[in-house]
């Protein structure tokens, strides 16, 4: 199965963002490498955002390259760090995206829609 987001920890705040995601009707992929229940004090959340667009892959590489970083220092962070690769379609193309730049995709239509609740994706961009 294929996921539009990977999010790397299930503390609070990966568990919220997963949730939220998959409300919205995204294809959310949650890796925690603990047992549940966790026994930890909650902290603040970092959440790096890469590969936005798919021909700019090098985000996605420094995420991977932090969190490999932190492996082994877990008991030293105090809270949560949230690596999302976006756009998955455009990156294993090498392509800048799909049917849409997504710089461009929020006009104001859009945006007051998204206000509203009443925006609707129509295609894999929007979704992203």
């Amino acid at each position: 199965m294929k996921y539009q987001v990977i999010v790397i920890g299930g503390g609070l705040g990966g568990l919220c963002s997963a949730l939220h995601l998959s409300l919205k009707g995204i294809k959310v992929l949650l890796i925690e490498k603990n047992a549940y229940p966790k026994h930890k004090v909650c902290g603040p959340c970092v959440v790096f955002f890469g590969g936005i667009h798919g021909n700019e892959p090098s985000g996605v590489f420094a995420i991977k390259q932090v969190l490999d970083g932190l492996i082994g220092k877990e008991k030293q962070i105090s809270g949560s760090i949230i690596g999302l690769a976006g756009n998955l379609w455009a990156l294993e193309r090498s392509e800048r995206f799909h049917k849409q730049d997504l710089n461009r995709l929020w006009d104001n239509e859009r945006i007051e829609k998204l206000k509203a609740g009443t925006f609707i994706p129509e295609n894999e961009d929007e979704q992203q």
